[in-house]
């Protein structure tokens, strides 16, 4: 399991992969808005594929994808899907 920081540092590392490393994970970590450094829909597929390969549950994006948007948005909806961090 996964500490809520260890969870932003790895979504951040699959974001940087899907850009082919067109941003940094400092840049990813610090974005209000990953459309707004450079994010496009094909990055933003293949951030889907990796994070659903990853943590091995689907997304869900059909209701509202915005949560795609920032690291932290990802992040609580992979909590809210029922994924388990490690206990403080």
């Amino acid at each position: 399991m996964l500490s809520r920081a260890a969870l932003r540092d790895r979504i951040a590392e699959l974001v940087v992969a899907a850009c082919d490393g067109e941003v940094d994970a400092d840049q990813v970590l610090g974005a209000g808005s990953l459309v707004l450094i450079g994010v496009g829909s094909l990055a933003s597929l293949r951030i889907i594929d990796a994070v659903e390969t990853e943590f091995g549950m689907p997304l869900g994006i059909d209701d509202d994808p915005s949560f795609l948007d920032t690291v932290d948005g990802i992040a609580d909806h992979l909590l809210g899907q029922g994924l388990q961090l490690e206990s403080a």
